[in-house]
């Protein structure tokens, strides 16, 4: 499935490809390469679970990716589990977890960009891992004379703070990148296009702060897009309001069938396709497309799982089969028959009652 919509975060591998070297809080005022035609990809979620595996669609999304043949890759938040249940975490666990993503990312062999989810950074340890690794917030890029603006909508912790995750899902960005965000767009450049990338959607509400302390900023400044890897409460989720596209993209790993059978948002989110996002540039013109994948290797789109999905629970099946035994009975007929005459009974006086009293008015 592809689809055009026409018109967080360091650099890990630079192996090919232009590349930039970002400074955090201020913008790299001078580009970092020639202005040429180029794409990239934004890969959200592409966490695996507690067990400290990859995500085992991960093969698959890279192979895609490959075939896309990208300048570069914006990650956008919870790339990796992150030791989150854990309080506090457990570092040597967090850098493992890291190690293997960073080992898979490099079969690429492009610049790879992320900005941080949840997952990612939880308390103070694995913020401290997470910024030794790839630097800090916010950080704007210039590349092939684009700008790219990377944003932490996870809560990163002060020094001091021993707090745990406490905001799964904030809603807002903390003061300080609203600043230099807002200075950040009020500054006079040439880019051909500008791109805004984060974790969270936190332009999901109507009333959210995003609508009154960034998006007029990004509006007046003609930004092209901010991408969001959030999962849930959908999977891809799109709208653009004045001009500005705000694109979701993100991808699961399995899920239990008794969660899918159960929950309502389970299920909408599983029968979603799992997708990144392909984005081409050429000075004033982007097309984004969305691309899926286990479209066939996840075995969520057959018959079989279907019915395994909505056929009936145990509990159902027994309730079924007692309603069923007294409506076979003789005595169950006969309740039945009793039960629709006392209906019709009762609807036939109704509707005398109601004709009297219509005739006296």
């Amino acid at each position: 499935m592809s689809r055009c919509l026409c018109g967080f975060g360091l650099c890990l591998v630079a192996l090919a490809g232009g590349s930039a070297t970002p400074r955090t809080g201020a913008a790299q005022v001078a580009p970092s390469s020639a202005r040429r035609p180029f794409s990239f990809v934004v890969l959200g979620h592409v966490r695996g679970e507690e067990n400290d595996s990859l995500n085992p669609k991960l093969g698959e999304l890279l192979d895609r990716v490959r075939a896309l043949k990208p300048d570069f890759a914006v990650l956008t938040g919870d790339m990796i589990w992150g030791d989150v249940h854990t309080n506090p975490v457990d570092s040597a666990r967090v850098e493992r977890e890291w190690n293997a993503l960073d080992s898979a990312l490099a079969t690429l062999r492009m610049p790879v960009y992320r900005v941080p989810g949840n997952h990612d950074i939880s308390d103070l340890r694995s913020r401290d891992v997470y910024i030794r690794r790839y630097g800090r917030l916010p950080q704007v890029l210039t590349l092939y004379g684009t700008r790219l603006i990377l944003l932490s909508s996870a809560w990163i912790p002060a020094d001091g703070d021993t707090r745990h995750n406490p905001y799964v899902r904030p809603r807002a960005l903390d003061s300080t990148q609203v600043r230099f965000l807002q200075e950040e767009m009020a500054r006079p450049g040439t880019w051909d296009q500008t791109f805004v990338f984060m974790h969270h959607l936190l332009w999901w509400y109507p009333d959210a702060p995003w609508w009154r302390d960034v998006h007029p900023w990004l509006a007046r400044a003609k930004v092209r897009a901010v991408f969001g890897g959030d999962y849930g409460p959908m999977k891809f989720s799109a709208m653009s309001r004045d001009g500005v596209d705000y694109i979701q993209c993100s991808m699961e790993t399995p899920v239990p069938l008794v969660m899918l059978k159960n929950s309502e948002k389970s299920l909408l989110l599983s029968s979603q396709f799992d997708n990144f996002l392909y984005v081409t540039v050429n000075g004033p013109q982007a097309s984004i497309q969305v691309k899926t994948l286990g479209e066939y290797s996840s075995g969520m789109f057959t018959p079989q799982m279907y019915e395994a999905i909505h056929a009936p629970r145990p509990e159902d099946q027994t309730l079924r089969a007692r309603l069923g035994k007294l409506i076979a009975g003789r005595w169950g007929l006969v309740g039945i028959a009793l039960a629709g005459a006392a209906a019709f009974l009762a609807g036939a006086v109704a509707a005398v009652f109601w004709t009297s009293r219509r005739a006296r008015g």
